[in-house]
């Protein structure tokens, strides 16, 4: 089996460039959100919740946050995927707690 691997490099419009930091502002959000959450579960005895149920989590927080509708799905569930591994290498001793995302101005 051969793989093959492209490099391409994407210029994108103002309007785009303004939709793709505003999708990272709102991943950013969901990941402080479940993650905020997973700490008070635990905090209250709770058990923890893994990637699937994380999933279940995004619909009631875009029902809170309306304007989560505007963010690609597949990205909010790539975070509580990416949450869920992060939590993974804590519990196998191979990495810290999961840290809170803040902006970073470029």
């Amino acid at each position: 089996m051969t793989l093959k691997t492209f490099k391409l490099c994407i210029y994108p419009n103002a309007t785009q460039r303004q939709q793709i930091e505003r999708n990272f502002g709102m991943c950013r959000f969901v990941w402080n959100e479940l993650l905020n959450m997973q700490i008070q579960r635990h905090d209250n005895g709770g058990k923890y919740l893994n990637e699937f149920q994380m999933n279940y989590l995004i619909k009631p927080l875009k029902r809170q946050y309306p304007w989560l509708k505007e963010a690609d799905a597949t990205s909010l569930i790539a975070v509580s995927h990416n949450l869920h591994l992060a939590f993974q290498k804590l519990f196998k001793k191979q990495a810290g707690y999961p840290k809170f995302k803040a902006r970073r101005f470029a």
